[in-house]
């Protein structure tokens, strides 16, 4: 990536550096060069790649538009994924709170097991975490209820149980907590 900024740079300069040189010997005219050094500025880096892949081989350069092309993807993942763990922070923070009031905590029983569920206000939805998974509880765009099971620590496509058509949030709170308590039902 790196490599392939340095050569787009230096393309650039050249660009600059050539059209500003024929116009100060009178071969263009001064404004044709400012135009040549916008193109330049805006261009370079889609030249500087047609002329590796075309010119030069693009086979041996094929790396660094490829890593070039994985780091922004890694980076986007990253940024992808961090509103989960905001999320889940936001969970954990209303959930440790003793006096939590009625309105941002509801308590759900399974048997012996116990899930406390908390609502977020960005985006406006249920939380809650056990074992491998956290569950999200939100409106779907036809006035129903929507649950989405994620599985924690994964990037990228993470959901691994969702329902778009429960009729109510206690019915979607009930589906959400019967899959993590038990995945492989």
């Amino acid at each position: 990536m790196k490599s392939l900024k340095f050569l787009s740079m230096l393309f650039t300069l050249l660009l600059w550096a050539g059209a500003f040189s024929l116009a100060a010997y009178g071969v263009i005219p001064y404004w044709a060069a400012i135009l040549i050094g916008i193109a330049a500025l805006f261009l370079g880096r889609y030249v500087t790649l047609w002329i590796v892949r075309s010119i030069l081989g693009g086979d041996r350069f094929a790396d660094l538009v490829v890593k070039a092309r994985s780091d922004e993807l890694q980076t986007y993942m990253v940024k992808e994924d961090e509103w989960k763990a905001d999320l889940l922070a936001e969970h954990r923070r209303i959930r440790s709170l003793q006096n939590a009031d009625s309105s941002s905590c509801i308590v759900t029983r399974f048997g012996s097991e116990q899930i406390v569920w908390t609502r977020v206000l960005n985006p406006r939805c249920l939380v809650t975490e056990h074992g491998d998974y956290w569950a999200q509880v939100m409106e779907s765009f036809d006035n129903k209820v929507r649950f989405l099971v994620h599985e924690k620590g994964h990037f990228g496509h993470d959901i691994v149980c969702q329902r778009y058509d429960c009729e109510t949030e206690q019915e979607a709170m009930e589906e959400a907590a019967a899959f993590m308590l038990h995945p492989s039902v």
